[in-house]
């Protein structure tokens, strides 16, 4: 299952993407260069756009018993245009329990877009397309006039 939230504060518009993985009651392995090359065909995709600001990717427990048992990383890459690097940034968040399911979230912020051209271009990255009605709603949460959020 995939959801989508998008929502405006302060003239900065944020689109989260959550993609919840297959039934995973495990710790998490990542390729990282196999992650990393996803979120770079991404990244080049809405880069180009004016309004780009940052993108992010990162793993999140789903229905957790935080124990603290097995600690272990998983990575979260972010770009931010403007920090002077022409790659993302990795990171690492450290984990303490076993979910029942993971997601990956990825995040991507636009100052004041004037379109909703880059949110569709972001969405179609993840074969997700909104139908009239959504693109609407969509809309007014890039406006600002409400949030959107939906579950696909």
């Amino acid at each position: 299952m995939k959801t989508i939230n998008i929502s405006r504060s302060n003239g900065v518009v944020r689109v989260d993407v959550n993609v919840e993985l297959d039934n995973r009651k495990s710790q998490l392995y990542v390729n990282i260069d196999r992650v990393e090359k996803r979120f770079i065909s991404i990244l080049d995709k809405v880069k180009k756009f004016s309004k780009f600001h940052k993108l992010s990717l990162s793993y999140d427990e789903i229905d957790y018993y935080d124990n603290e048992v097995d600690v272990y990383d998983t990575p979260y890459l972010h770009y931010t245009k403007g920090s002077g690097k022409r790659k993302p940034t990795i990171s690492y968040q450290q984990h303490g329990c076993i979910p029942k399911e993971w997601e990956e979230n990825y995040i991507l912020f636009l100052e004041d877009p004037k379109t909703i051209k880059p949110i569709e271009v972001f969405l179609s990255e993840f074969n997700i397309t909104l139908s009239a009605k959504q693109l609407r709603e969509a809309r007014k949460a890039v406006k600002g006039e409400s949030s959107y959020y939906t579950e696909i």
